[in-house]
């Protein structure tokens, strides 16, 4: 579900940067210097400008460009103008930004649920030492095991008394939420 939500939220701004480089492009040419605007240049296949291709593809065209600002992809669209080269430049800076607050926060994640899995697995092996240098009985110690794991599963599940959030609620709303479970 939080992949699904970077996804989006990823698409989302690279739709609102293909819209503003759309309109950056659109403005009065004369506000430039006559090289004009990316939708002056021209795509690679063709001879045609981007202003002379149906709308369809001048937008697939900025949301590739957006994109190609955050990732290692490349795109046909140029920027043409001192403006438009300005606009790109800070949108690296800020794709940039994103990109590694995006990884940092993954990598931060993915350390967390490594340490609590070497956390767990620590335990385990603690445990297997303990019964393996006392002679437990196999049958005995696969027991002990199993039942070590399903407690173990069962003190992760979040504790009512453990949410001090739920301490601050009227009594009221406390009982409903007691009911509802």
């Amino acid at each position: 579900a939080d992949l699904l939500r970077v996804v989006v939220a990823l698409f989302w701004s690279g739709h609102l940067v293909a819209c503003g480089w759309y309109m950056l492009g659109s403005v009065h040419r004369d506000w430039f210097y006559d090289g004009g605007t990316w939708l002056d240049g021209s795509p690679v296949w063709t001879d045609s400008t981007f202003r002379d291709l149906h709308w369809s593809y001048q937008y697939i065209s900025a949301l590739q460009f957006s994109l190609s600002l955050v990732t290692p992809g490349t795109s046909d669209v140029i920027p043409r103008s001192d403006v438009e080269k300005t606009a790109t430049v800070c949108l690296l800076l800020l794709g940039l930004l994103v990109m590694a607050t995006l990884v940092g926060g993954i990598v931060a994640v993915m350390t967390q649920h490594q340490l609590a899995t070497q956390v767990a697995q620590t335990k385990f092996v603690q445990l297997c030492k303990f019964l393996r240098e006392h002679n437990t009985d196999q049958t005995l110690s696969t027991s002990i095991v199993q039942q070590a794991l399903w407690r173990q599963k069962a003190q992760t599940r979040t504790r009512r008394e453990d949410v001090e959030l739920l301490q601050v609620l009227s009594s009221t709303v406390r009982a409903d939420l007691q009911y509802n479970h």
